[in-house]
């Protein structure tokens, strides 16, 4: 019996070293606080981010073009004709000057100088029509802002146009040719005594960006 006690102890000895060892006991005088949950929370401050990104300018190019009984059509190096106009009694001419590509964050100055040469007969190249060129009537699209034009009267006087472009626009778009388009009329006063043939009449606009 003394034996059999002695073993029971043992194997209480070993069951207490092995699974309670480790178990914290208070003092009597202390109170455990009952376990509560944290609440739930979440910062709801936003983030934010900003994309950068860009639209490089681009060169202005602008092209001469005319009105003939057809609308408007490409003048650049090309003859413009019009079955309806006659040297005899003279004739007036639509041109425009169209931004068909650019676009800059600024202000592009440019002026637009237009030269015209008398009418000169295609075959009998010493006939020619000694008659008033007048250039006028300069406008411009709302893409474009107009300054104060000069001369433009006879063949011996240039027509000087000067404009602006304006921030913030693409230029070229085709819904947008006459927002874009400077505009100007050249008349030819008529030689009721023109001998017959076809006459010519040169038409160059120079551009200089200020």
């Amino acid at each position: 019996m003394k034996k059999k006690l002695i073993s029971m102890i043992a194997i209480l000895a070993i069951v207490t070293g092995s699974v309670f060892a480790d178990q914290e006991v208070s003092d009597s005088s202390t109170t455990i606080t009952d376990y509560t949950e944290t609440a739930y929370s979440l910062d709801t401050t936003g983030d934010s981010s900003t994309v950068v990104a860009d639209a490089e300018s681009e060169e202005f190019v602008y092209t001469l073009e005319a009105e003939n009984s057809t609308g408007w059509v490409s003048a650049e190096d090309e003859e413009v004709f019009d079955s309806t106009w006659d040297v005899r009694s003279g004739f007036n001419v639509d041109f425009r000057i169209r931004a068909t590509a650019g676009t800059i964050n600024a202000v592009s100055p440019v002026t637009a100088t237009i030269s015209v040469g008398k009418l000169t007969h295609t075959e009998l190249t010493s006939t020619t029509i000694d008659k008033d060129i007048t250039i006028s009537g300069a406008s411009v699209g709302s893409a474009l802002t107009l300054g104060t034009t000069s001369g433009g009267t006879n063949a011996d006087s240039d027509y000087v146009i000067p404009f602006e472009t304006i921030s913030g626009h693409y230029y070229g778009l085709a819904a947008n040719a006459a927002d874009d388009s400077v505009s100007f009329n050249i008349a030819y006063a008529g030689d009721t005594v023109a001998p017959a043939g076809r006459y010519e009449s040169d038409v160059t606009v120079a551009y200089a960006a200020n």
